[in-house]
């Protein structure tokens, strides 16, 4: 999961955040604090209702979870009528740092316009934004690339009102890619795009990996072309940096203790870690995951530690030949597992509930929704088994793990994904609007302290969100919300 946003599903020519431009069927964080701050100056939503759709029993360690509102819900003001609704003009508000305990509500501004980030003048509809917005502890940062030039510029803001330009990012890495583009007599100079594939924060600095693709083409003519990585300690200066393998894919993860990467292409992975994104050391893995027949996913980082996911293999067994079209499947008994290290090189196996091994398929993966909240997710698909099982567990510190039951993959028929922030996270959830099957009415859901999931009651000017194009990032002052790159909304919590 990108950090700190969600971007726009399947807009291909959009600059989608890393970690958050990927929909998570399931995301939790706890929406305290323990010392409480201002709050905003903004005026407050009214109070929300507290009725839980989501608890944890006393008495037992499974979690059961849900959504129960309703597509018509009408405690949530309906978005505008219009598609690219006016922004207004004025004074900018006044807003200050989120509230540190519960949040109970979202009140909505429409940031005034003529002072958001400059887009490039001959960008139209049918390229798209080309923007991609990002959230970090210390503000937000949108990235703007101008196609014409041939330039990615970052612009930095600590509160989401005021921006200001950065350097433009040093993108020679690409060369070689464009190079080849341009050698093509059918090339399109103005068709080129970039995506941000990933977007990290560790202890000090930022780290972004980005690809650049242009028309015709479905793919790098090589695993290093096009690709590029970047560090910065304030989103404005941004410069490359080279790591060892992952610049041909997303795999990093970065929390308060610092980034992590597992190169699994050969027979034996190998864990990497950096303090900075830039000085990278080679750390090990445990024995089992290396074992015959193991294999690992994409590791998270968390306060205090990683997070492993993989499968280990209980007993070897036969690989079973398919008829027809099928590929047949493997019948060695497989299991998911994950390990917790405090300093990635030392790994201890965790305990899980209901890991029971299953033939065929074991998936495991986590995902990192802040610095003290992991979700991992197992899939197994067993010829005894009607078609798929999915098991889940939360965890706050990486090694003591819930068993959580329910899958809460749709709601109100949308995907469920997450905004994932720094110390906090909110559960995306959202209905289609009535008149726009592109449009959607978004809905966002907390947990508090008693890992009790309660919904947050909007007021203000509420956006809505298009299918294509709309990116949420969450920071300090609240969640920042964008349609084209150059309008805003800002969701400002209440509460605390």
């Amino acid at each position: 999961m990108e950090r700190g946003s969600v971007s726009g599903w399947g807009r291909r020519r959009t600059l989608a955040g890393g970690a958050a431009s990927v929909l998570l069927v399931f995301a939790v964080a706890a929406c305290t604090a323990a010392k409480a701050s201002p709050s905003p100056v903004a005026s407050p939503a009214g109070s929300a209702s507290q009725s839980p759709v989501w608890t944890l029993p006393a008495t037992t360690s499974t979690l059961t979870y849900g959504f129960t509102a309703t597509p018509n819900d009408t405690s949530t003001p309906a978005p505008s009528d219009s598609p690219t609704p006016p922004l207004p003009t004025g004074p900018l508000p006044s807003v200050g740092p989120v509230p540190t305990g519960a949040w109970t509500g979202v009140n909505w501004l429409a940031i005034p316009g003529g002072h958001s980030p400059r887009l490039p003048a001959d960008m139209g509809a049918d390229n798209g934004s080309d923007a991609s917005l990002q959230g970090w502890s210390k503000g937000y940062v949108e990235f703007i690339w101008d196609a014409h030039e041939r330039m990615l510029t970052p612009w930095a803001s600590a509160n989401g009102l005021t921006w200001r330009a950065g350097n433009k990012l040093d993108t020679s890495a690409w060369n070689s890619y464009l190079k080849s583009y341009d050698a093509d007599p059918t090339g399109d100079h103005d068709g080129c795009w970039v995506t941000v594939s990933n977007f990290q924060e560790g202890p000090a600095t930022l780290l972004l990996q980005g690809i650049v693709e242009c028309s015709g083409l479905c793919s790098q003519t090589s695993t290093d072309e096009g690709y590029g990585s970047w560090t910065s300690s304030d989103g404005l200066s941004w410069t490359p940096t080279t790591l060892p393998y992952f610049n041909y894919g997303v795999g990093i993860s970065g929390g308060s203790g610092g980034f992590i990467g597992v190169d699994s292409s050969t027979s034996q992975p190998t864990a990497w870690l950096s303090a900075d994104g830039q000085t990278w050391r080679r750390s090990g893995l445990p024995a089992e995951a290396k074992a015959a027949g193991a294999s690992v996913n994409n590791p998270v980082s968390i306060a205090g530690g990683f997070v492993l996911p993989g499968v280990v293999m209980i007993k070897k067994g036969h690989q079973e030949s398919g008829g027809g079209c099928s590929s047949g499947s493997n019948q060695s008994l497989l299991q998911g597992a994950l390990w917790w290290s405090p300093d990635g090189t030392t790994w201890t196996r965790d305990s899980l509930s209901g890991d029971s091994p299953s033939y065929d398929e074991v998936h495991m993966q986590a995902f990192r929704v802040d610095d003290h909240t992991v979700v991992a997710d197992l899939t197994t698909s067993n010829a005894e088994l009607s078609s798929k099982d999915t098991i889940e567990w939360a965890s706050r510190d990486g090694k003591t793990w819930t068993r959580l039951t329910g899958t809460p993959v749709t709601y109100n028929g949308a995907a469920v994904g997450s905004v994932v922030g720094r110390d906090r996270g909110l559960v995306l959830g959202s209905s289609i609007y009535p008149d726009d099957p592109n449009r959607y009415w978004p809905s966002f859901f907390c947990f508090n302290g008693g890992l009790i999931l309660v919904k947050l009651q909007q007021s203000g000017s509420v956006p809505w969100i298009d299918v294509s194009s709309s990116q949420m990032a969450l920071g300090p002052t609240g969640l920042l919300v964008t349609e084209d790159g150059s309008r805003f909304w800002l969701g400002v919590p209440t509460g605390g």
